[in-house]
Order: C-alpha cells, then structure tokens, then sequence
C-alpha cells in the first residue's frame, strides 16, 4: 500500500496493518531519506513476516506513527534546521513517553541483515515484556487495559459472591482528530493526559480510571448503581467542558462522550460488557459531543441485545419431560434467549459435558428419578460447582412441610409440587431469572 510517501508492505500484501500489541506479527516504522536503505530495511523485514511501514518525509511519518502505532521505530538524523528535524521531535518524545524502542538507521548502514534482524528481534522483545509487566499506561498515567481486564475479572467475582452491581463508565474525547489536525499530535497527547488526570481527580479512591484505547478511558465505580454513576458523569462532563486548556498559545475546551453499563448479571464477562458499555457510548457520540448514555437491554434500539440461559430439564416421567421441552422455549420471548436440554435422570445430566459450559443454568429437577435421585444432583451441585451459576426449581409429588425444608436446606432455590400449573411454572422460572441479574 502507498499512501503520501509511504510504503506499507506486508507478507499477504494487505492494506490493515495490525496495532501494536495485538498479538500479530509486529509492525516497523522505518524513517529514512535513503531510499537504498529503506529497501534493504524493508526487504529484509518482508523476510521475517514482519509488516513494515517506510516512508521518506518526515511530516507524514508523524501522521503514520500516530494513526498505525508501530511496535518498533528505525529512524535516520535530519539536520537540525530541517523541518523533518521537528516533526521527528514528536515521534521521540512520544516513543520515550510510552516506551517505545527506537533504532538510529545509521547503525545499521553497511551491516548485514542477519545483524540487523537480531537487534530488531530484540528491541521487540524487550517491548512485549514491558507490555506484559506494565500496568500503567505510559502517556496518561492511568491504569492501562491489562490492569482493566485485572479489575473487571475482580468485580465480576465480586458480583457473583455479593449480588451487588457495579458500574463501568466508558468515555472518549470528542474532536481528537480535529485536535490533532489543527494544533498536532502533541497537544493531542496533552489533552488526553488532561482528561485523565481530569476524571482521576474527581473520583473516589477505590474507582479505577484506565486508558484502554488512544483517546477512550474507561470508569470503574464498584457497587455502584447506573442512576448514581450518570450524576457523577453529568458533572464531570460540565465541569471538564468549562475548564479551559492551552493549545498552543490558545485557550481552547474539550468535551467528552461516555456510555455506562451497570453491570448486574453474573453470566456476563468482561468482552460482553465492553461491547454494552461501547453500544451506549456510540450512542451518546451519535447525538453529538458531552452526552452520556446509558445502556438498557429494555430499550428497543437494544434489541438486538439478548440474556442467554441454559436450561436442564431433569425429569424421568416422559409425559412431562416431553411437555416441558415444548413449552418453554416459547418464555423466552425476545430478551431471552434459551438453550434446553432435557435428560431422564441426574447420571445423564452430569455425563453431559455441557452442563459445565459457561454461563448460567437454571435446572428443573425433580426430587424422586431412579439411579441418582433429585436430591443428590442438588448436593453434588452446591458441593462441587459455582453456587451463582446454577439455579435449581425441584419438582416433586410429595407435599409435606419437612421435604421442602430438607430441600430448600440442601440449596434448591424453588420448589413445586405436582401436579403443578404450567402458567405457574413460568411465572417461577421468570423469577429465577430475575434472580439471576443479581
């Protein structure tokens, strides 16, 4: 690909250049005047399967470095009174902010490329196991996406032994490409360290600020409800848009968009609520600059959006196993979405890999099956599985005070006795779903 005097090459000659740190081949930035140089350095790069973006200006360079995020910088001198000189300032100060390696082509002049591949390989090296200690981002400050996931992954567990909610407030500065444009990446970098330095202000100790992408943060407010989490979003929207920054000799103001999700149901993880909490947030940017919003799995332009179950019908009478399977795929409706299984007895459900999947269970199970009985699937479940995960509804023909109690003591969260009524039955079933969200 050539784009303004830059070479892209890649081993399968695509255009996507993949971002640093994503686990893909590694992506070069090679700075060179010498264009017999630059093709050594990059055929030689090609060899590797390393992608390599080479160009020859300086001022476009700044552009590439930006917008591709390279992995690794090989760079030559320009004279002091150059303009290139400048724009390479830029890519610099911003390479030893974020720790980013940079190679003098100099070096490297007249060398063969065996030599030149081993310090390459170990620059990069070096670079993927900063990337791996670090849990700072390098130009905010803040909590990188690493320490995100830490957190999340501690919340979520959280949410499953407490039942209690919390909050993930995504924001992303509006206009920073016009930023970039008019005043220059630098002062691009300023305000996004503004804005993080902004927020962490002005939150409590115990949320967690961390800049997951170039221009977006992410909010952690442990046990916090949405409703409480927009007010505090309100005023630091307000608050930021009337605090005045210097760009470049000019007092100038930013704003910021931001999506919040109020994370209430034990089967969701981190990849899931990062894409809610991105639906809001692209939602708010739609209506223009320092709006929030909130995602609500209720409002129909989610509607896409749907809560998955499992569902296990454990039950060895075939009239009303075979009842059951009809019947209930039709609760779901269009917020639920239903996986059920249907089995003669309690040895064929645990012989069945799927119940250990992911997500949530709710199992209807009845108390008296030959083999392995109701009330072993239930002690074999509480002993042996994650409590928050399971819900069990126990069926039974046997009425009396003294069974439900050894039931509900054993961890049966329902219990209903036949024959039972199928409006009922659902109407419990909704319930432990319900129940299921916190």
């Amino acid at each position: 690909m050539e784009t303004n005097n830059t070479r892209v090459i890649s081993t399968d000659e695509r255009s996507e250049i993949p971002a640093a740190g994503d686990g893909r081949r590694p992506l070069i930035l090679v700075i060179t005047p010498d264009n017999v140089f630059l093709q050594f350095v990059t055929d030689t790069f090609l060899s590797q399967g390393w992608a390599t973006a080479a160009t020859t200006d300086p001022a476009h360079a700044v552009q590439t470095f930006f917008e591709l995020k390279p992995d690794l910088v090989i760079m030559d001198a320009y004279a002091k009174k150059d303009a290139g000189s400048a724009a390479l300032d830029a890519i610099r100060e911003h390479a030893e902010t974020v720790l980013l390696p940079l190679m003098n082509a100099g070096d490297f002049r007249g060398k063969a490329a065996e030599e030149l591949i081993a310090v390459a390989e170990s620059q990069l090296d070096m670079r993927r196991r900063i990337d791996e200690l670090a849990l700072l981002d390098g130009l905010s400050g803040m909590y990188n996406r690493k320490y995100f996931s830490i957190e999340m992954s501690r919340q979520l567990n959280d949410l499953r032994r407490t039942r209690e909610p919390f909050t993930i407030v995504m924001m992303d500065m509006d206009g920073t490409r016009e930023i970039n444009s008019r005043f220059g990446y630098a002062e691009g970098d300023r305000t996004i360290r503004h804005m993080g330095r902004f927020v962490k202000e002005r939150v409590r100790c115990s949320d967690v600020l961390a800049r997951i992408d170039a221009d977006r943060f992410v909010l952690i407010l442990p046990k916090t409800y949405a409703e409480n989490a927009m007010t505090l979003v309100r005023r630091l929207q307000n608050e930021f848009a009337a605090a005045r920054v210097d760009m470049c000799g000019e007092a100038s103001s930013c704003t910021f968009s931001a999506g919040l999700l109020e994370v209430i149901d034990v089967a969701w993880d981190e990849a899931m609520c990062v894409r809610m909490a991105e639906s809001a947030l692209q939602g708010a940017k739609s209506e223009g600059g320092n709006v929030s919003r909130i995602f609500r799995l209720q409002d129909e332009r989610e509607a896409g959006w749907m809560r998955h179950l499992n569902l296990a019908i454990v039950e060895d009478d075939d009239l009303i196993r075979n009842l059951l399977e009809k019947r209930l795929p039709e609760i779901g409706g269009a917020k639920l979405a239903l996986d059920i299984r249907s089995y003669k007895d309690g040895e064929y459900f645990f012989a069945d890999e799927w119940h250990n999947g992911k997500g949530q269970f709710l199992i209807i199970l009845d108390r008296n099956m030959p083999r392995m009985n109701g009330m072993e699937v239930v002690r074999r479940l509480r002993s042996g599985y994650d409590r928050s995960r399971y819900q069990i509804l126990m069926l039974t023909a046997v009425n009396s005070e003294a069974g439900i109690a050894q039931a509900i003591e054993a961890g049966v969260d329902d219990y209903m006795t036949k024959p039972f009524s199928l409006v009922e039955l659902e109407s419990r079933i909704l319930r432990l779903v319900k129940g299921l969200k916190r």
